[in-house]
């Protein structure tokens, strides 16, 4: 993945958030309160992922 990072930063960057939300999103479906923080983790994670293009 770094490799693809240093080559590509952008598109590793993006996919990678992506990734790491539906890992947290999983986690967050067994505790409510978590389904708010990752909903606010993802619209953080998507200005930062726009930010780079």
């Amino acid at each position: 993945m770094y490799y693809s990072y240093m080559f590509k930063g952008k598109v590793v960057l993006i996919s990678y958030c992506e990734v790491r939300e539906k890992h947290k999103r999983k986690k967050a479906q067994a505790k409510s309160r978590e389904g708010k923080e990752t909903e606010k983790r993802e619209a953080g994670c998507a200005s930062f992922s726009l930010g780079l293009t």
